[in-house]
């Protein structure tokens, strides 16, 4: 018997940044395994009036045109982070917004509107334990924040909970502690003021990683290292935070777990089963810009080979793991690390280690490591803790054999997760030589035809795939709907399916077979059988929108896809100059 179909759609903006990135993978992860239930991801853009120049402020506006696809084309539940409708300053527009969508669940994610089910971090405990560690371990009394717009609620409640921790602490709060951003990467100016103003801060809370790239800047240009000379750390533990230099401290949850945990809650909802309200706990990950670490590798769980102590190493080392949903054939990488930790702890206490289980530990650590261990930590993280782990265990045990055969097994860890990291950048610069060709071929493509005057759509449609695009769709309105600022985008009843892309061929359309209702593209399209989600992005090129591109969410389509829409709607341009003329 066929289960029923359950399509889920998800409002969001700037899908290409990390925040928004942990959500949508989140979320797709927590779909469960063999279940008919796809995700519609509609990604647009922030707005800010105050932060934007006009023309970026209608841009962004006529990219969110894409989330009336959510009520539009028929789905089942929604998920919107709250985020994501920053240009709504009122709770009744927001109201007003979901209500569009009918009476189909909802859940939000960083709201504070008690209506609807909403999963928010616990902002307390993490940004609690990062102020007790400056204050009580560090000695510091002079702590700043770069905040966030008043509009959102995390920004509002983060620093709220950052004057309560000071207050609690004896230390009172002024106004030139605190300096708000638009909680981006442009956070230079506001930057430069906080520490104008501040010029013996020792310490800098950041309402965001994003926000703290920004600091990074403005402190790299005055000579100052963040660590050494003023401790940092941001929110959101994003892959960011890991990427920056030095390291960002941050506070975090588990991998995706807002999105993770919205997902849950609303196919529950969808399935009419009771739901509440949650709150995903937060905790202090250190890194560079603020040393710091939640656990002590004691002597005694050493000794004892304490089962739940190597657990609780793996999920701190490799927090962004989770093995719910995955498919039964994965290796379980907790297990895995689990045995491999286990021999080496038994042959510490033991003093005993046969050249069979040493060969059969490092076959083990190989195939931890090929099997993208390194995808749920970063260099830095994973270092810190097998460096605690390899240091105690020489404490304990000086030298000797057995000694000697466990640090070759530690170098062997460090060298595999060295290499993989090497591995990830070579593939990731060999497919961007390998797009930039494919773009040229494109593009030289497009002149020639242009000189002889052969440049049609079904040319642009045929190299589609050189965009990267493995599995899409792309649909073409009957004529370009321009947009007017000031009004309601409407899209028209009618859509064409001008071709289709699988496997990275590309199938075009006959006539005859391409119109198609739009409020029909979610549930009768072809691609859900074949995979998870899809994205669904606006192909426009100037405030004219010729239709929708749709694309498997795989691989780095959150970082492409915008881009890939854009040289689209470029190419069909083009295109259409030359038919006309």
């Amino acid at each position: 018997m066929n289960q029923k179909e359950i399509i889920i759609g998800l409002i969001i903006n700037d899908i290409s940044d990390d925040y928004s990135k942990d959500i949508v993978n989140g979320v797709l992860h927590a779909i469960p395994q063999n279940k008919n239930i796809h995700l519609v991801t509609m990604p647009g853009k922030s707005v800010s009036f105050e932060y934007q120049s006009r023309e970026i402020y209608e841009y962004h506006f006529l990219r969110n045109a894409i989330y009336d696809l959510g009520y539009i084309g028929r789905i089942d539940g929604l998920i919107v982070p709250m985020g994501s409708l920053d240009w709504m300053t009122e709770k009744k527009q927001v109201i007003e917004f979901l209500d569009q969508f009918g009476k189909i669940p909802k859940v939000l994610i960083a709201s504070d509107y008690p209506e609807y089910i909403t999963v928010n971090y616990d902002n307390e405990s993490g940004i609690r334990e990062a102020v007790n560690c400056l204050i009580n371990v560090n000695g510091m009394r002079k702590i700043c924040m770069l905040g966030g717009k008043d509009d959102n609620m995390d920004a509002r409640e983060r620093k709220r909970i950052y004057i309560k921790c000071l207050e609690e602490n004896g230390i009172a709060f002024e106004e030139r502690f605190y300096e708000k951003t638009d909680m981006s990467g442009h956070s230079e100016e506001a930057a430069q003021r906080l520490l104008d103003h501040n010029p013996d801060v020792e310490a800098i809370f950041c309402v965001n990683d994003l926000t703290a790239a920004g600091l990074y800047k403005v402190m790299e240009k005055r000579g100052l290292h963040p660590g050494d000379d003023i401790k940092v750390f941001g929110f959101d533990n994003t892959l960011l935070a890991a990427q920056m230099n030095p390291p960002l401290t941050s506070i975090g949850a588990e991998s995706m777990a807002l999105g993770k945990k919205a997902m849950e809650l609303l196919i529950d909802a969808v399935n009419r089963r009771e739901v509440q309200s949650a709150l995903v706990p937060t905790r202090l990950h250190g890194r560079y810009s603020l040393s710091y670490e939640m656990y002590e590798y004691s002597v005694k769980e050493l000794i004892e080979v304490n089962e739940a102590f190597i657990y609780r190493m793996f999920h701190d080392c490799f927090y962004r793991y989770d093995d719910r949903n995955q498919n039964s054939e994965d290796i379980k990488l907790d297990r895995l690390f689990f045995e491999i930790i286990l021999r080496m702890l038994r042959a510490s206490r033991d003093r005993y280690m046969t050249m069979e289980d040493f060969q059969e530990v490092n076959r083990m650590v190989d195939v931890f490591f090929e099997n993208g261990a390194m995808e749920y930590t970063d260099v830095e993280r994973f270092l810190i803790c097998i460096g605690r782990l390899q240091g105690r265990l020489n404490h304990i045990h000086k030298a000797g054999y057995v000694a000697g055969l466990i640090n070759r097994m530690f170098l062997r860890m460090k060298d595999n997760a060295l290499k993989a990291i090497a591995e990830c950048g070579i593939r990731q610069e060999y497919e961007t030589i390998r797009q930039r060709k494919n773009l040229e071929e494109i593009y030289f493509r497009q002149m020639q035809g242009m000189v002889s005057g052969r440049v049609d759509r079904k040319d642009v449609f045929r190299n589609i795939h050189k965009f990267g695009i493995e599995n899409g769709m792309i649909y073409l309105f009957e004529e370009p709907v321009r947009y007017e600022y000031g009004f309601k985008f409407r899209y028209p009843d009618h859509v064409n399916l001008k071709c289709t892309i699988k496997s990275g061929e590309v199938y075009l359309l006959p006539k005859e077979r391409q119109r198609r209702t739009i409020r029909d593209i979610f549930s009768e399209n072809e691609m859900f059988p074949r995979c998870k989600g899809i994205v669904v992005l606006p192909i426009f090129y100037g405030k004219e929108v010729y239709g929708l591109l749709i694309c498997e969410h795989i691989g780095n389509i959150c970082d492409r896809g915008e881009f890939v829409a854009g040289q689209l709607s470029a190419a069909l341009k083009i295109a259409e100059k030359e038919e006309n003329s």
